[in-house]
């Protein structure tokens, strides 16, 4: 059996549940709000946050609210994360490295308040509404 993530050795993981790609480094931008966070995203490339991917602009994005709901592991809290092989609690740099106990932005709008965004809190595990003008982490995804 494989691990749930899979470090590529260029600044990425692999996530082999879902098959997406993730910037190994959770904290590699300061916070910030929804609009300047999909920017800085949409910029991101190789070079970058210690990537060697080869990657381009445009190839990354902020993860749906689906995305983060697949990735969390309410198994645990503080972080709600699994560890590579998916059987224990994340620590520092396995696979990951700076991941924060707090809320971090998806690309999903709240329908039914369009001046928010959905967030994961790795704290608990869970999704909150938050309002797309207050600063809060980004862990850019592709795939």
């Amino acid at each position: 059996m494989s691990n749930r993530y899979e470090d590529n050795g260029n600044g990425t993981i692999t996530d082999n549940q879902t098959g997406l790609i993730w910037l190994k480094n959770a904290n590699g931008f300061d916070q910030q709000d929804w609009e300047t966070a999909k920017q800085s995203v949409d910029k991101l490339a190789d070079g970058e946050c210690g990537l060697s991917d080869g990657s381009k602009a445009g190839d990354w994005r902020l993860p749906t609210k689906e995305e983060w709901e697949a990735m969390v592991d309410k198994r645990y809290k503080e972080p709600a994360l699994s560890n590579a092989e998916g059987e224990d609690q994340w620590k520092e740099d396995d696979a990951f490295s700076g991941v924060q106990t707090f809320l971090y932005l998806s690309s999903t709008a709240d329908a039914k308040n369009t001046n928010n965004r959905w967030a994961v809190n790795f704290g608990s595990g869970y999704m909150s509404s938050v309002n797309k003008t207050s600063k809060y982490f980004m862990w850019p995804v592709r795939g």
